[in-house]
């Protein structure tokens, strides 16, 4: 669907999120009722000064009724105009809760493929500073919006059943600002657009500097990256700079047009004689009603400056929620069998999708070729309970395979079947208790070691826990910590090493008692005895569970039932590991004497 034909943010999100919608009719009865308020103070003060003032004598009991019935008008209606903030309120936060939960949802059913094309900033600003917006928009600009529409209506009716000359007046001239107020709307949407770009982009760097900061200092590039990061900081300040003096534009707009308006009611007025003349209190209270039809251009400036910015970031909200997974689900799903899970790929090949200079996806559909292919017509299979070991240079496909193999990518051609599954078929839950991808950087939640297991099975107890570690053989290293399963490990895992982020993850892997693991080798960032102590470790993970292990160093290679070579997408050589060795001129003899010389 094209701009032009899409329906607007304000339409999508009144479709999209129901809660919205509950109970807008009381809503809009309970403003309505609250905008009546608006006309009682006018209607009494022409009332008090055409019949409570008498020549030189003033009906005071008159004029106390009028102030006791004004008194209890006002009193009612504020009473509704309140309920009725309440419940948009109400209505708006449960509403801001359906989006929010349906942000996470789509934020942890994007594929790593999405993930990589999203950058972290743009999620985190969907996420947080663009729901804020429309919580600031619900919390006053939506109540304003509402309040001030009624108060319009019902103003605009009482002043032509004063007077429908001056009234004709006031609607002509205030006509004037609606051609000048949709040209300013359309800038303003444009501006508060460039705003949230420059916010996710300073989002990301922030998140990235945060990340990276030992790394910074490392490379004592404090200046190069501190610089980046401010300068994107510099680009949110002028767009939002920009932003702001169109909103004052409009501000100057709208004071101007007030003031015309009040200046030509008085002066007609006052100009009129004979049966067409006013008295005074019908003149002064028309200068109220005219003072209360414009109050809410007095506040159109923050209240279309605050909308735009609101639709800006629903609109940008939607988009997320809009992305279509590339992991569909399966209308009818297969199990998959309950033990003895092979592995089976046909032809498979995969591309990843070419990026456009804007940094956007070629729309093209996947079946059609443009640019290289990160597997070529893949055939293998893999026997249920073995260790398959794939080695081969930078960009040979193998960690690609691992991720069509963990299914989180699916291939642009072909079928990938497990147990005879194939795995499109499987329903993404059964699949990931089935089969669980290890990833060569650790991922750890910051809280204590035993949470982190409990991650992949939260019936688990302690006992249950400590019984896993001891038997990956790592009991010993789990005694040694001080507080054992309570150990916190920090941001990301920071407070523990490398290798034993890796042997928590591993025991969380081991946790959820997987039929098929896929590591994406787990001691490629480690010293000689911390990688011997994990690859004991993933011996004993492995034990009658059918593996696949991406293997940055050949010595993991070694230890495999099988190897598989990747050359260009293709596997170039495929066999027992002393085998491959013992073939003269072969692929994975000249890695390993490559390998040999390096170390």
């Amino acid at each position: 669907m094209n701009e032009t034909s899409r329906p607007s943010a304000l339409v999508r999100a009144w479709r999209g999120v129901p809660e919205f919608r509950h109970g807008w009719k009381g809503t809009l009865g309970l403003a309505l009722v609250g905008a009546l308020g608006r006309l009682v103070v006018p209607l009494l003060i022409r009332q008090a000064i055409n019949h409570g003032l008498k020549a030189n004598d003033v009906r005071l009991g008159y004029v106390g009724a009028l102030c006791g019935t004004g008194a209890l008008a006002l009193a009612a209606t504020s009473w509704a105009s309140r309920l009725s903030i309440v419940r948009l309120g109400s209505t708006s936060e449960r509403g801001l809760a359906t989006l929010r939960g349906r942000i996470v949802e789509r934020i942890l059913g994007l594929s790593l493929q999405q993930h990589g094309e999203l950058p972290r900033g743009v999620l985190v600003a969907r996420a947080t500073s663009d729901v804020e917006t429309l919580s600031e928009f619900f919390s006053w600009a939506a109540i304003a919006w509402i309040t001030n529409a009624v108060v319009m209506v019902v103003v605009g009716i009482a002043m032509f059943l004063l007077d429908w000359k001056l009234a004709l007046v006031t609607l002509i001239m205030s006509s004037v600002i609606i051609p000048f107020m949709a040209t300013m709307q359309r800038r303003l949407r444009a501006a508060h657009a460039e705003v949230r770009e420059h916010v996710g982009s300073y989002l990301g760097q922030v998140a990235e500097l945060v990340s990276a900061a030992p790394l910074i200092r490392a490379y004592r590039a404090s200046e190069s990256v501190g610089g980046s990061t401010i300068a994107a900081s510099e680009r949110r300040r002028k767009a939002s700079v920009r932003a702001g003096a169109q909103s004052a534009v409009l501000g100057v707009g709208n004071q101007f047009v007030e003031v015309a308006i009040v200046v030509a009611i008085i002066v007609i007025g006052l100009s009129r004689t004979g049966a067409s003349a006013l008295s005074s209190g019908t003149l002064i209270g028309f200068v109220f009603l005219v003072s209360r039809f414009l109050e809410p251009l007095g506040e159109l400036t923050e209240v279309v400056d605050q909308t735009q910015r609101a639709i800006s970031g629903i609109d940008r909200i939607l988009d997320l929620l809009d992305i279509p997974p590339d992991l569909a689900e399966p209308a009818n799903a297969r199990p998959l069998p309950p033990s003895g899970l092979d592995i089976d790929l046909n032809q498979v090949s995969f591309r990843y999708p070419v990026r456009r200079a804007d940094g956007t996806a070629d729309p093209l559909p996947s079946s059609e070729v443009r640019g290289a292919f990160a597997l070529r017509a893949l055939t293998l299979h893999i026997n249920a309970a073995t260790t398959v070991a794939i080695v081969g240079a930078t960009g040979s496909g193998k960690s690609t395979l691992a991720r069509l193999i963990a299914r989180t990518l699916d291939p642009t051609s072909g079928t990938l079947r497990i147990g005879g599954v194939e795995l499109t078929e499987v329903a993404s839950t059964d699949l990931r208790h089935r089969v669980q991808l290890v990833p060569q950087e650790p991922f750890l939640f910051d809280t204590t070691i035993g949470a982190n297991v409990a991650l992949a099975d939260a019936t688990l107890d302690r006992n249950a826990q400590e019984a896993i570690f001891h038997e990956l053989g790592i009991g010993d290293w789990l005694r040694s910590l001080p507080l054992g399963l309570d150990t916190e490990v920090g941001e990301r895992g920071a407070l523990l090493s490398a290798g034993e982020r890796q042997l928590v993850v591993l025991a969380r892997t081991r946790a959820s008692n997987p039929d098929v693991l896929v590591l994406d080798e787990a001691t490629s960032s480690v010293d000689a005895t911390t990688e011997a102590r994990l690859a004991e470790t993933i011996v004993h993970l492995a034990t009658g569970r059918t593996t696949v292990v991406i293997a940055h160093r050949l010595t993991t290679a070694a230890r495999a039932d099988r190897v598989l070579v990747m050359r260009d997408g293709a596997i170039v050589e495929d066999g027992a590991p002393g085998e491959l060795l013992r073939r003269e001129g072969g692929e994975y003899a000249r890695l390993w004497a490559a390998w040999q010389k390096a170390h």
